[in-house]
């Protein structure tokens, strides 16, 4: 199998950058594809932001009008200056994000952070919702508990300190660590 290890055009290259104006702040987007096709939007996990898709973008933008949304405080979009970090600000933005770009209803993709904000939205907006993707991310079901690393990375400044120092294999062993034996969910 021939390594891609020089492919013609990143999709970062090729995007155009988009700004929304939505609940008082300016949300970055990436852009690919023509309007008129089905819409497939992208939502990053936590410290992540809109070119954490640019490696598979490319997959799609050939039939899907496809967008890459710099979540709220992410990216180069705007941090609330009163804290409103919530899944359902989250929500309200993915839904007024779908309004701006004209789409009735979307291809949804969420990476951790925006896998849980992606299964939020389609619970409350199922009828705008065509498909869901996610992955790396944990269903917050009645009676799920934060392991203590989560505990952690919850909490801010100590958190974002915490993230910054770790080193992949310190946290793997701490990851290992916390992880809850398999059982019945609740």
């Amino acid at each position: 199998m021939p390594r891609m290890t020089n492919p013609t055009r990143f999709s970062c290259e090729t995007a155009r950058p988009r700004s929304l104006r939505l609940h008082g702040l300016a949300l970055h987007a990436l852009e690919w594809g023509e309007p008129g096709r089905p819409a497939l939007c992208f939502l990053h996990g936590g410290s992540a932001h809109a070119h954490w898709f640019d490696a598979v973008v490319p997959t799609f933008v050939d039939r899907y009008h496809v967008l890459s949304l710099d979540q709220r405080g992410h990216g180069a979009s705007d941090w609330a200056l009163a804290p409103a970090y919530a899944t359902e600000d989250f929500a309200g933005d993915l839904l007024g994000v779908l309004d701006a770009m004209g789409w009735a209803t979307i291809t949804l993709i969420g990476h951790s952070m925006g896998g849980h904000n992606a299964m939020a939205f389609s619970a409350w907006h199922p009828e705008r919702v065509e498909r869901l993707v996610v992955y790396n991310c944990v269903p917050f079901l009645p009676g799920y508990r934060w392991h203590w690393v989560a505990r952690i990375w919850r909490r801010p400044a100590i958190g974002e300190l915490f993230m910054a120092t770790s080193s992949k294999w310190g946290f793997t062993q701490i990851s290992r660590q916390s992880n809850v034996a398999a059982g019945p969910l609740p």
